[in-house]
């Protein structure tokens, strides 16, 4: 595959999260799916809105999915005054020319109490792992080839002038 040319950029943001569980919601990753037929590359930007940038990225071996972690949960509490994190914009950079709403967004965490989470050092209790799916995000799509009826307009020009060309020649 080629280097991603930044034609369209996709950039998937965690924001305006509530939990109404009690406790805190720790986020520990998004995975995205629809990104098998593109270049890609995956950073995140500091200079925007959010708390923290993934930590790590991959992509599963047929190119689809796309795996943010945060090493550093997202944590969002349930009361008003306790923490609710965003993420930092991250940034997939295609090679793609157009889109369609075909991808999905999986987040993924845990629920935890006070004493089950060390600031930066993540999760430390483990614990049933509790997602959510959203559909309709926005993916790369490959360009659409040219129809052959573009070539057979290309052909019937140059009938068109060899054509002409002999009544030329007659003349």
């Amino acid at each position: 595959m080629t280097k991603p040319t930044g034609d369209l950029v996709f950039a998937p943001r965690i924001r305006d999260t509530y939990n109404i569980d009690g406790g805190f919601f720790a986020i520990t990753g998004m995975q995205l799916t629809g990104y098998g037929d593109t270049s890609l590359e995956v950073e995140y930007r500091t200079d925007g809105l959010g708390d923290k940038g993934p930590t790590s990225a991959s992509r599963s071996a047929d190119g689809n999915t796309v795996t943010l972690r945060y090493g550093d949960p997202l944590l969002i509490g349930a009361l008003v005054g306790q923490s609710q994190e965003e993420s930092l914009f991250p940034s997939l950079v295609t090679d793609a020319t157009d889109y369609d709403l075909t991808g999905t967004a999986t987040i993924f965490g845990y629920l935890i109490d006070d004493a089950t989470y060390l600031a930066g050092g993540g999760v430390v209790q483990d614990g049933e792992l509790i997602s959510v799916m959203i559909d309709g995000l926005a993916v790369p799509i490959s360009p659409v080839p040219l129809p052959a009826s573009a070539s057979l307009l290309g052909a019937g020009v140059a009938g068109f002038g060899l054509l002409r060309r002999k009544r030329r020649a007659r003349s």
